[in-house]
């Protein structure tokens, strides 16, 4: 999900028009449905963990889950060609989906890592503050690649 977000960003950065974008958001919301299919079962899991700690919470993060999957059926790459306004409001929504789903599982692993102890917590917070530092070294390299390929195509 970090990957979808991060890249998206990182191409949006760069406002490209809707052919131009629609290629790699297609490919990266791909690579998102496949891990969340993959991961499925583990995600149903930390939700049965989380229930017994915070049932509310729980079932806030379920249904952020099961939204964020009904999100990403959506056939976004024929909408871009046929209704481009539509097609941005429902790429902006996706975006905010995909920003609250990592927010609570941000939230649901401090929770859950502060019942245990405030090493475990620490722990978190640090591994939590890694993440968003690859974030930064993720624009980086692709500014990199970026570079590297317009000499390649343009010498």
């Amino acid at each position: 999900m970090k990957d979808y977000d991060r890249g998206t960003e990182h191409f949006r950065g760069h406002r490209p028009n809707i052919e131009e974008f629609e290629p790699w958001r297609a490919i990266l919301a791909s690579q998102l449905k496949e891990n969340l299919g993959s991961n499925q079962n583990t995600s149903i899991e930390a939700v049965k963990i989380l229930a017994q700690v915070d049932p509310s919470f729980a079932t806030r993060l379920d249904n952020s889950i099961r939204r964020l999957i009904f999100t990403f059926k959506a056939d976004l790459d024929g909408l871009s060609e046929s209704d481009p306004k539509r097609y941005v409001q429902l790429v902006y929504n996706q975006d905010a989906i995909v920003d609250i789903v990592m927010s609570d599982f941000r939230l649901a692993a401090k929770k859950l890592a502060s019942r245990v102890s405030i090493f475990q917590w620490l722990r978190v917070v640090g591994y939590l503050r890694s993440i968003e530092k690859g974030t930064k070294e993720f624009h980086e390299s692709m500014e990199k690649q970026s570079e590297m390929l317009k000499k390649v195509i343009n010498p």
